[in-house]
């Protein structure tokens, strides 16, 4: 057998052993094992003629950037890729927006009370209700005022309240609809 047919044929069982590598999970053994294979083929070719050496050494350095990106394009659609990778998105793969979500987004605004001392989550509640938050700022004392800022994923944000925490925010009302007596903002002194 001549060294062009055994180059042939080594460049063939590569690309096998490159489709078996896609294909099934070795850890890039079988990869390996493809590459040296390749190797072995152009050292075949380059026994039987520099020209073919050439040939088939050109023919591996140009095909390997393309088999990688066919491999990248095809591997997502293999069955060990679908089940690695994630897929579309599914309705029963989605969290639900369920009526704790919907508690939980209807708190933006409102103020409460840290029961417990939040490094930087604890325990905040609104009304009669308590939830589990986070802090944007500095940590809150236990007993201190509490701002919901922001819901994130399926929890509260809050910061610091400064002001009264007997405002009537609690009711769910809108601070615009609220009057400064109610906001516990004074009257202004313009000085005539």
């Amino acid at each position: 057998m001549s060294y062009l047919v055994l180059s042939i044929i080594g460049i063939l069982v590569a690309l096998l052993l490159l489709t078996v590598e896609i294909f099934l999970p070795t850890a890039g053994t079988v990869g390996i094992v493809a590459l040296l294979v390749a190797v072995a083929a152009v050292v075949a070719a380059f026994l039987h003629g520099i020209m073919y050496g050439a040939i088939f050494l050109l023919l591996i350095v140009v095909a390997i950037p393309f088999l990688f990106a066919a491999a990248v394009k095809i591997w997502p659609h293999t069955p060990l890729g679908r089940m690695i990778l994630i897929g579309d998105l599914k309705k029963e793969n989605v969290m639900l927006k369920d009526s704790h979500y919907a508690q939980v987004k209807n708190q933006i605004g409102k103020i409460g009370i840290a029961k417990t001392k939040m490094y930087p989550s604890g325990i905040v509640q609104f009304d009669d209700q308590k939830f589990d938050a986070l802090t944007t700022g500095f940590p809150i004392e236990s007993g201190e005022a509490v701002k919901v800022v922001s819901v994130k994923g399926n929890r509260l944000h809050v910061q610091k309240y400064e002001g009264d925490s007997r405002t009537p925010f609690n009711k769910g009302d809108d601070e615009l609809s609220q009057t400064m007596e109610d906001l516990g903002i004074d009257d202004f002194d313009l000085g005539d």
